[in-house]
Formats: C-alpha cells, structure tokens, sequence
C-alpha cells in the first residue's frame, strides 16, 4: 500500500481498525523531516502520529525544555520551583507515558537527550498524569515529562510538562517552550540524544500510594476496609488505558478473591485503538459499566470511567451518571454535613 502522509493512513486504520498498518504510521514517525507548529498549552503539545507527532519534532520539543531549565531568569525559575540547572541535574526528571502507540519509544527519545545533558532520569514506563505528579513530590523531583494527549483519539499523542510542584505548567513556563521550540523548529540540526538511554525505573503506583497515605486527606485504609466488609459492587472501565492495574493495588486487592466478585475490570487489554471509540470518560462510554450496575444485587454499588492517562474520570451508581464536577460538589456536601469537617473550599477556574 502507498500512502501519501500519516494522516491518509490514520484515516483508514480508524475507519477498519487494521492495526497491521501501524507499521506505516512508525515510518512515517520516524522519517516525516517536516516541523511542526508547537501549541503548547497547561496540557502540554499534542498533535497526530506521524505527522505533526514525530521522532524529529519531539527531540525539538525536548530540546526547548532543556534550554528552558536552563533560563537564567528568576521569575521563570521560580515559576519551576528550581534553583538552577545544575538542581535539575541533580534532583532529576521523570518520564513516563500512557498506553498511545509508540509511547515507549518516543519516552526514550525524550531520556537520550535529557542523558546528553547529565540529567538524573526517573522513568515510569506506562503511568497516570496523577501518579506522576504526587512521584515528582515524592522523589522531589524538579519536573516531569509525560507522552500524552490525554483523551484525543487514538491518532494523536502529545507531550505533557509538569514542574516541580507536580500541577500543570503556568503560561510563564508554555509560552517560553512554546516560543523556544518553535524557533528550533527551524533549525536545519539539532543535537543528538545517546544512543542507549540510561534511566531509573520507578513505581509510580507505590509512589502514589505513599503519597495518598502521606497527605492523610484519603483514608485509604478504610476505604480497602470497606470493599472487604461491605456489600458492594465496584466496576471501573480502564478504556485501554494507563489506568488498567492500578485499582486493584489501590485498594489492596491484588490476588484476591475480590477481583471478579466485588470488583470488576473493563477494557483492560492492549488496544492501540481504543476500541474504535473516543477514548474519553463520556456517558456514552459509561453504558457498559451502567448495565453491569443496574443487574447488580449489591448494597452498595459504584461505577468508574477513567481516559487514558487518568486525569478525567467519570461517575455512575445503578440510578444514574455522576459527571466529574458534579462528584467534586457532592463529596463536599458530604463533608461539610455529614463529616462536619471545616475549612477553606479551594476550586479550579474548570470547576466553577
């Protein structure tokens, strides 16, 4: 088959879910010389497989990352909660990715170049947005750098960058990526990466777990109490995605009978894909899981969708859906009435 640029095949991958023609799509990342335009937002940079998304222009992206940790600017400094380069170097980077075809591989293109630079590298191998943030904290590391485009479909993948306090990125540190990327992206050479990447793996789900038990605002033992005890009826729809495997070491569940009798896993296989479906938390995704609900006897029954790098979630019992915002808002009424715990309520412009 001939195809005139990724986008020609992405069109009929999605259109006959042929994941034998994946291998067109690794070419074209690997050989498409053309930059691209860099967008980079709190959610980072996203663009297709292929076209925009390739090994030469995430090497550039890379490339302005580094020279921004390099700034000798004390408001973007503090801005990334650094003291200098020689603190990133020492503290170090983690880097991770999400299930997206050609995550490993794009990850290792990131850590050869951030090597060339002597910096210390953490790498997480497929992980959530959340669990690279509480790591970076954990581990006290000066930033992250994740292969994501967090629900896009499955054409897309994307580079996320958070710094040292774990959250998104502020305009002060995308926009001088953003503007520093872009102007690499005219630059007929760019350095190269090493060629066999060294890194130091990490847990990430211990890490979050340590995390979770360390800020004390979950009680996570309780909350494994209470799936142990209780009548209830778990069900969490993974859409493929980073978050498969993850529930049932929260919860303390692994290699027990809890899995398949109280708790139930969706969609957890390997799928480039995603199923032909919007890889996204939304009611129509959340069908499967309702139905399961609804046949259910349990007391007590809750139902979870999460996107691939599990930073959107989405709610449902056997009565009806909850979306995110709505969750946040009746978990604080919950508190406040019923808990009668008082304090400062803290939202995001997204929430309000």
């Amino acid at each position: 088959m001939d195809y005139k640029n990724a986008s020609e095949c992405w069109k009929e991958i999605q259109s006959t879910l042929n994941r034998e023609l994946l291998s067109f799509i690794e070419s074209f990342a690997r050989e498409n010389p053309e930059p691209a335009q860099v967008v980079f937002g709190t959610s980072g940079w996203r663009g297709e497989i292929g076209s925009d998304f390739t090994f030469k222009n995430v090497a550039v992206v890379t490339e302005a990352i580094i020279k921004v940790l390099k700034t000798d600017s004390d408001e973007l400094k503090r801005a990334l909660g650094i003291r200098d380069f020689e603190d990133v170097k020492n503290r170090g980077i983690i880097v991770g990715h999400d299930n997206r075809f050609l995550g490993p591989e794009f990850s290792m293109e990131v850590i050869g170049r951030l090597n060339r630079e002597g910096i210390r590298v953490f790498f997480a191998g497929e992980t959530t947005t959340p669990e690279i943030s509480a790591s970076i904290e954990m581990l006290n590391a000066a930033c992250s750098i994740n292969i994501t485009p967090s629900h896009n479909p499955s054409n897309y993948s994307g580079l996320k960058f958070n710094p040292s306090d774990g959250g998104p990125a502020g305009p002060e540190i995308t926009n001088a990526i953003q503007d520093e990327a872009n102007r690499l992206m005219g630059e007929k050479a760019i350095p190269e990466g090493v060629s066999e990447p060294e890194y130091e793996r990490i847990d990430t789900t211990e890490l979050y777990i340590e995390y979770l038990k360390s800020r004390g605002t979950i009680d996570l033992d309780r909350v494994r109490s209470f799936v142990r005890e209780a009548d209830c009826l778990v069900v969490v729809d993974h859409v493929h995605g980073a978050t498969r495997g993850r529930p049932p070491r929260l919860l303390d569940a692994e290699g027990t009978n809890l899995v398949g009798s109280k708790l139930f896993f969706l969609r957890t296989e390997d799928d480039y894909l995603f199923g032909g479906v919007a890889p996204e938390p939304s009611a129509q995704n959340m069908k499967q899981v309702e139905e399961l609900l609804k046949r259910a006897k349990a007391t007590y029954r809750i139902g979870v969708i999460m996107d691939p790098d599990g930073d959107r979630i989405r709610f449902a019992d056997h009565r009806m859906q909850i979306p995110m915002n709505y969750f946040g808002a009746m978990a604080l009424h919950f508190l406040y009435h019923y808990k009668g715990i008082r304090g400062v309520a803290v939202k995001s412009v997204g929430t309000s």
